[in-house]
């Protein structure tokens, strides 16, 4: 049987060539692929390796035929999916790049080479932190804050990471852009880390939009400020018969008064507290005080709320009574108050809030816990209990009064301070347990 009669008709003549080349003494590859027909005229992909020979005095071609229909399959399929993948990459809006076990870029989107200004040459291969150049805000010092959030997101070996507030210098214009970034590591089946995929976005409007909406809230709060001081001093006056004597509606109507004007006051402050600390103005103030003291000082001053409601604060400190830690004590002390109040608020009439304070010399800090039999907190409410603005929908049934911003004040004064916060609770109904960590002494 002929050998061309094996091959597809639209490769038969490249077949005749090499061979008549191969006669003529040419330089023909020893190698190559063409498509053959079986038996059956079904169409296999195939591989030839083919060279001259001399048998007997008689010259003759010896060529070895290997079926790589599959392989030529799975060549396919993964060119198919290389080129899928690229595709996913270049559409996606943000700058995107991925790297290597020695973080070498591997490959980079449109996007983020528009971003830097730079070639896909030029950046293949090379090591991301010599691309991206992130500095501090004021773009003098560098500071490789990629690296935290790749290297956290393969310590936690799942889901996106993000970090926010990290600034890229651009080399060509050397401004200094703020950047979101997000990074995920890349794991093979064998769950073996391979690399990491960077995500980033321009986040410039944004901060301009936070800071517009941080100077607006703390304007109007301090326009606020006066006015309802004004209410305050007025109606404290008239309820104290400054003015004459009052009676019993008057007087229930100047209480309400009153009430509402106490929580305006805290709201506002809570909104000025929030612009002060998005726009890190807070100013922390420390001094030594002593911790014991000035909890027991607190739990006073609850305790005529806690007696009307037939509630008990019960206070076990774990230390001696000269315990003395640095810290801002109008701050910190806004934060156990804020602990203490929503325990009191949000938990039934005779029932019990349990404060307890210890001391962990080996961890160098004391932790402050507050406990209540109360609403709980689901499951479902756990990621958003510490985000602004946001109550429960048990907590709103419970007390329709609150803002949402006491629990966000206090995680961002807690770590603005070096300590901790978080809780635990069993679910609905079943009470929390809140915690504060704060170092022993900040220097």
């Amino acid at each position: 049987m002929p050998i061309l009669q094996l091959v597809a008709e639209y490769h038969r003549p490249l077949i005749l060539k090499r061979y008549q080349d191969r006669l003529a003494g040419k330089d023909v590859p020893k190698q190559y692929s063409f498509d053959a027909i079986r038996k059956d005229g079904v169409i296999r992909h195939t591989e030839i390796s083919a060279q001259q020979i001399s048998f007997k005095g008689k010259s003759g071609t010896m060529a070895i035929i290997r079926d790589v229909t599959d392989r030529k399959k799975g060549e396919m399929a993964l060119e198919k999916e290389k080129n899928r993948a690229e595709a996913i990459i270049e559409s996606i809006g943000e700058g995107l790049f991925v790297i290597d076990e020695d973080n070498a870029i591997t490959a980079i989107n449109r996007v983020a080479l528009d971003f830097i200004g730079a070639k896909e040459s030029n950046v293949l291969g090379k090591k991301y932190d010599a691309v991206f150049v992130t500095t501090d805000e004021s773009g003098a010092n560098v500071l490789d804050s990629i690296a935290s959030v790749v290297n956290k997101s393969i310590n936690l070996c799942s889901g996106f990471t993000e970090v926010n507030n990290i600034y890229l210098r651009i080399k060509k214009s050397h401004n200094v852009i703020p950047i979101s970034v997000c990074a995920a590591p890349v794991i093979d089946g064998d769950e073996k880390i391979h690399g990491s995929v960077v995500v980033f976005k321009d986040v410039s409007e944004e901060q301009r939009l936070s800071r517009a909406k941080s100077e607006f809230v703390s304007s109007a709060s301090h326009q606020l400020n006066t006015p309802l001081g004004a209410i305050k001093l007025l109606t404290e006056s008239l309820l104290n018969e400054d003015y004459g004597k009052i009676n019993e509606k008057q007087k229930e109507y100047l209480d309400l008064i009153h009430n509402s004007n106490v929580r305006m006051h805290q709201l506002v402050h809570e909104l000025l507290d929030v612009s002060r600390l998005e726009s890190a103005k807070l100013e922390f103030k420390p001094v030594n005080i002593n911790i014991k003291e000035g909890i027991e000082e607190l739990i006073k001053e609850f305790s005529l709320l806690a007696r009307e409601e037939g509630q008990e604060i019960v206070f076990t400190p774990h230390l001696q009574d000269n315990e003395m830690i640095r810290v801002d004590h109008i701050y910190f002390f806004q934060v156990i108050r804020n602990l203490i109040s929503n325990a009191l608020y949000y938990s039934p009439k005779a029932s019990r809030v349990f404060v307890e304070l210890t001391k962990n010399a080996q961890a160098g800090e004391y932790k402050i816990s507050v406990k209540d039999s109360g609403i709980g907190i689901d499951e479902k409410d756990r990621k958003n209990i510490f985000t602004k603005f946001f109550r429960t929908d048990d907590a709103k049934r419970s007390r329709t009064e609150g803002s949402g911003l006491g629990l966000y004040v206090a995680k961002s004064i807690i770590e603005s301070l070096g300590g901790k916060i978080w809780f635990e609770s069993k679910g609905k109904g079943r009470g929390s347990i809140f915690y504060v960590t704060i170092p022993i002494r900040r220097i």
